[in-house]
């Protein structure tokens, strides 16, 4: 009876956490159908704002200057929130398992000269410094998704780069064993033999090192930022770390408060015979 009694106890606490299980389950599927219904609904009424704003653009006269900066704030807000929204669907999407990849072997090179060229467009107080070492190794990638991350790293290193300055761009051959390979990330490195990582640093506000193991998280926005009341949902560094994982990739900063940051990500080299 006593055994008997000992496994009904068991079985009742496996039961039990069977049943949180399936709850938690529900309630991360009803989440994600709420936040992509809520990001699709938001995308009609955000395109027919940027349609009429279009077309209030180019009915203005040249005298009518006083319009202009609130049309110009008009499309940078609604830019703003397409970026949410789109980062939602993202998020939406790989909680999903529905977000789907189209890898074909990428030039990196040229990709990064591409997006630091449409990022440079959009300052006129930074300086994009591009800095490859070839030869890069071949890798297999989603083109546009790495562009993704790409941007969305240019774009932070900018937003949060308030004094200015430059902005570097490095991309070069690592192997496993290479020493340059932070700690907390070494013993990951091992899983291929090259890598192809590219490392973008400014010298702006800096992460103070409590935040550091925070900084991929969702919704997650540093005091320091909040302080200099820098705009931003907390959901760009979360993205660039899913879009590398599914890649296979590594992704990391390293930072000093009040001097910069340093966000880097790495890529598997293609292996012999891949991709056809």
């Amino acid at each position: 009876m006593e055994l008997l009694a000992a496994i009904g106890r068991v079985a009742a606490t496996a039961i039990h956490n069977a049943q949180l299980f399936e709850r938690e389950k529900t309630l991360l599927r009803e989440r994600e159908e709420f936040v992509s219904l809520v990001a699709h609904e938001l995308k009609n009424p955000l395109a027919a704002i940027m349609g009429y704003h279009q077309i209030a653009t180019r009915r203005l006269r040249p005298h009518d200057d006083g319009l202009r900066r609130p049309l110009r704030v008009i499309a940078e807000q609604t830019e703003r929130l397409n970026r949410l929204v789109e980062d939602l669907l993202d998020l939406s999407r790989v909680d999903a398992g529905r977000l789907s990849l189209e890898r074909k072997p990428v030039g990196l090179a040229l990709l990064i000269r591409e997006t630091v060229d449409q990022q440079q467009v959009q300052t006129a107080f930074h300086r994009l410094e591009v800095k490859i070492i070839p030869p890069l190794p071949p890798i297999v990638a989603d083109k546009m998704r790495i562009g993704q991350v790409l941007q969305n790293l240019l774009a932070n290193a900018i937003k949060y780069s308030p004094n200015d300055g430059m902005i570097e761009i490095r991309a070069s051959e690592w192997l496993a064993d290479d020493g340059r390979w932070p700690a907390h990330v070494c013993h990951l490195a091992s899983r291929h033999e090259r890598w192809a990582v590219v490392e973008v640093q400014d010298h702006g506000l800096g992460i103070a090192p409590i935040d550091l193991p925070k900084v991929f998280g969702r919704f997650f926005r540093a005091e320091k930022t909040i302080e200099e009341q820098i705009p931003g949902a907390g959901l760009g560094l979360s993205i660039c770390a899913e879009l590398i994982h599914v890649h296979g990739g590594l992704i990391w900063v390293e930072s000093t408060l009040g001097e910069g940051s340093t966000f880097a990500f790495a890529l598997p080299a293609q292996e012999t015979g891949e991709g056809g």
